[in-house]
């Protein structure tokens, strides 16, 4: 079974991409613009209808309609097909959104920091090996028959992994392989 990593930013990138909008800034602001100029116009001809005289007024109001109606079309084709308006405005509009945000495992945080340097010991001091070996020795390792008992409680006092702590003991000379060897 394979682990699973979890990254510290996932939530809030999901979070992210989901905010992020259907229509990229150029186009939604070109659709803006269109339909500001459009209003402002209409707002304008029903303040003072005899500017323009007596032209017709589906004349007078059709390049606003025009330009309303190509930035809707333009946004109708991005939704159409996406892949064609990746973008150099899109592309800096999404990286400076997601800027500071993990977007995997070598850039999260907590991958960036060797396993167990977090940890403290209950006394806040560091543990060497010979410190944990002595500790293990006084607690009479070498003879007791609940070793992992010994084992979870130098853990838990030190702050170090398991690894460490058995590398320790075995360095410490506590373990009956390591004295053999060392006596060659």
């Amino acid at each position: 079974m394979k682990k699973r990593i979890r990254m510290v930013g996932a939530r809030p990138l999901r979070q992210k991409l989901l905010a992020l909008p259907l229509v990229p800034p150029p186009l939604k602001s070109e659709l803006d613009a269109a339909k500001q100029a459009y209003s402002a116009f209409l707002d304008e001809f029903k303040q003072q209808p005899l500017k323009w005289g007596i032209v017709p007024f589906e004349e007078i109001v059709s390049p606003y309609k025009e330009r309303v109606d190509q930035a809707e079309q333009r946004v109708q084709v991005f939704l159409d097909s996406p892949q064609s308006y990746v973008t150099h405005d899109l592309v800096s509009h999404v990286l400076g959104e997601y800027k500071g945000i993990p977007l995997s495992e070598q850039q999260s945080q907590k991958g960036k920091q060797p396993k167990g340097s977090n940890l403290l010991s209950e006394d806040a001091s560091t543990w060497s090996g010979s410190r944990i070996a002595e500790v293990a020795r006084q607690r009479g390792y070498a003879t007791s028959s609940d070793k992992d008992s010994i084992i979870r409680e130098l853990i838990s006092r030190s702050g170090k992994s398991e690894a460490t702590v058995r590398r320790a003991i075995r360095e410490g000379g506590l373990t009956k392989i390591y004295k053999e060897m060392k006596r060659r």
